[in-house]
């Protein structure tokens, strides 16, 4: 793809690198010799790795109706979990002692949930913070051996004016206090809307009528809402217009209270919930292989897959029962028995799409805060110092800068990553992030970018009401992801994954370990 061919699809993307024609106006330069990894930057070699997120190929030749085979069975489980993310491996962990298999589209499991490092410095590859520690998500990260502390102060941080602010502090502190004391009073409400939705009292259910703006536009400044709507877009999928106020009140509640950020963001909670299912039995994880069909025949569950690798070589295992953890945009097109109205839901739901580049550095370039917000920014929403982390040391030779790049125009924006230039993305994000750090060009050494063309439900206006209303369960087939929740957390995932082990335990007809209960029900 050609330089002007690129800045046409930005263009049209939104959070758009748009930057590539303003402010950053150079050519991108790669070695001769070594041209998939590196680029000049600033007369100095940067490295730009190859890159992780979505595997599209795999998916895309689902999505586009290829016809492939329905094998019979030649392996038989008690269940499958089709999905490796942290919905799949939380229902897996509670099911750990059952014959089960977790089947997983890319190599590594988590979903988004992933981390990197750079000279020991790790770093997330999507989410990075958790905020929620009540029942049942801290009993669970206790039993995971994780330790729950915040991050240190500051801790939200906004470049207004040229100038770096602390929220909670000048020229926006008044409006932000006052929104923290109000968002506060809503966190004690018994009508707070909260996760699972399915528990939501009519009265949390009608903040999913409005947008989060038409809830705050009143009584907060125009410069307080700009930083709300790149959260949202960051957080939720949409800006702050098109987000719910279920939603949005849900999310940036979290400034009253408290966030934890353990090293390489929330694939600390995947990775021991991965190491306890692989304690509980061997075999039990694969991962590299894409589902194309799932189907109820008689007493059992019929799931067909190809390897990736060779997606010519297709294999059906046969279970008592199926865990499909996947996003909802994917999960009707691979069941057959979901009734319409079910599958009509889904096809209604829009995603985002996303870019998240970790710039890394061989010392500390920037003072600031943990997470910083560019409302102005046309190339990302914020950033996050992915050192400055629960319980880290303060001192290092390196550190890392998580960017965060979601596109205002998903489609537009999925396009430009499936042509994959990420020489032009690393220059547009490294320039962008050098005006507001000033940080030395020399000292960045590698732009490790990754890329998500679905990477998490839009929590739009209405979204809520529809999902509290669709059943989860289909025969032997259970539902179970964050996309249920209508709101991309990994409290949506935690709970979603209870949800689905609670709900297969009759079908397994086994004597399983103890469950939390959600006391949650979809009889309406």
């Amino acid at each position: 793809m050609d330089r002007r061919t690129f800045m046409k699809l930005m263009g049209g993307a939104g959070l758009g690198m748009m930057s590539l024609a303003a402010g950053v106006g150079r050519a991108i330069e790669t070695t001769p010799q070594v041209q998939a990894d590196t680029f000049r930057f600033d007369g100095d070699w940067v490295q730009v790795p190859e890159w992780t997120g979505d595997s599209f190929k795999p998916m895309h030749r689902v999505r586009d109706g290829v016809l492939l085979p329905v094998p019979e069975p030649s392996r038989r489980h008690q269940l499958v979990i089709v999905g490796g993310g942290l919905t799949g491996l939380t229902a897996a962990y509670f099911l750990r002692e059952e014959d089960l298999l977790v089947l997983e589209r890319e190599e590594t499991l988590g979903g988004t949930a992933k981390s990197g490092q750079y000279q020991g410095s790790p770093y997330s590859l999507g989410p990075a913070y958790l905020v929620d520690t009540e029942e049942p998500y801290g009993p669970l990260y206790d039993e995971l051996g994780l330790k729950l502390s915040p991050v240190k102060e500051p801790r939200d941080m906004a470049f207004m004016n040229a100038q770096w602010h602390s929220l909670d502090r000048g020229p926006m502190e008044f409006a932000f206090t006052k929104l923290k004391r109000y968002l506060g009073e809503w966190l004690g409400r018994e009508d707070f809307p909260g996760i699972p939705i399915q528990k939501a009292s009519s009265q949390a259910l009608a903040l999913d009528r409005v947008s989060f703006y038409d809830f705050l536009k009143n009584d907060y400044p125009a410069d307080l809402l700009r930083c709300i709507d790149a959260y949202c877009f960051s957080a939720l999928g949409g800006g702050i217009r098109e987000v719910s106020a279920y939603a949005g009140v849900n999310f940036y509640s979290e400034i009253a209270g408290q966030i934890i950020a353990f090293p390489g963001g929330n694939s600390a909670v995947a990775q021991r919930l991965v190491e306890r299912v692989q304690q509980a039995g061997p075999a039990r994880l694969e991962t590299g292989v894409s589902v194309y069909r799932i189907q109820q025949v008689g007493d059992e569950v019929h799931t067909s897959f190809f390897q990736n690798q060779n997606p010519d070589l297709c294999e059906t295992v046969a279970s008592k029962a199926v865990v499909l953890a996947v996003p909802y945009f994917f999960a009707h097109r691979i069941v057959a028995e979901l009734p319409e109205e079910s599958r009509s839901v889904m096809r209604r739901m829009r995603y985002g799409s996303y870019l998240v580049a970790n710039c890394c550095f061989d010392r500390p370039v920037f003072q600031g805060g943990y997470d910083h917000w560019t409302p102005n920014n046309p190339v990302f929403t914020d950033f996050i110092a992915a050192n400055h982390v629960s319980g880290e040391p303060a001192v290092s030779t390196s550190s890392v800068l998580t960017v965060y790049a979601p596109f205002r125009n998903p489609v537009g924006g999925r396009m430009s990553l499936i042509q994959g230039d990420r020489h032009a993305f690393a220059q547009s994000v490294g320039a962008s992030l050098q005006e507001v750090t000033s940080f030395a060009p020399g000292n960045l050494k590698e732009v490790a970018l990754t890329r998500y063309g679905h990477q998490m439900v839009s929590s739009r206006v209405g979204l809520i009401h529809a999902l509290h209303k669709m059943p989860k369960e289909y025969g032997r087939i259970v539902l179970a992801h964050s996309d249920g929740q209508g709101m991309a957390a990994i409290e949506s995932a935690v709970a979603e994954g209870i949800y689905a082990a609670n709900a297969v335990r009759p079908l397994l007809k086994a004597n399983l370990l103890q469950v939390p209960a959600l006391a949650w029900t979809h009889s309406y």
